[in-house]
């Protein structure tokens, strides 16, 4: 096993969970993958078969439906803590934003549930399918 793939290692890929029925959920995730670095994010909607699997493998209730959430070796962000994470594995200059999560994390997830709150309201803007291959797939697309 090479040093970058051991678990811990950022270059393991960070499992996104989204809401394939949500446009915005669909369009940021479009819009992080165009901006990652190879195979350092997959994303897995919630109805798509690997997206059921990894909900049924977590205790009940550590995957709320309400909110985008993040695997990364073992542990699981919601909220702004999962947008965070998703932004350090981008390219520069976007990696860069994660100065932006200086601010204290109930101010954070506030924001987060405001903008969650109102997500239903944007239109798509990308022709994404909603149901993603095994995370383990090699290709980044889902």
């Amino acid at each position: 096993m090479r040093p970058s793939d051991r678990p811990g290692s950022s270059r393991l890929p960070m499992i996104i969970l989204i809401d394939g029925d949500c446009s915005m959920c669909r369009n940021m995730a479009a819009w992080a993958l165009r901006r990652s670095p190879r195979r350092r994010l997959r994303i897995v909607t919630r109805q798509s078969a690997a997206g059921r699997r990894l909900i049924a493998e977590q205790p009940a209730g550590a995957l709320p439906a309400d909110t985008v959430a993040c695997l990364d070796n073992g542990r699981i962000r919601l909220h702004a803590d999962a947008v965070r994470q998703v932004v350090r594995r981008l390219h520069p200059p976007w990696s860069w934003l994660v100065v932006l999560t200086a601010v204290p994390r109930p101010l954070r997830d506030a924001a987060y549930r405001w903008l969650a709150r109102r997500r239903g309201r944007r239109p798509a803007t990308t022709d994404c399918r909603t149901s993603g291959p095994p995370c383990g797939n090699p290709t980044r697309h889902w």
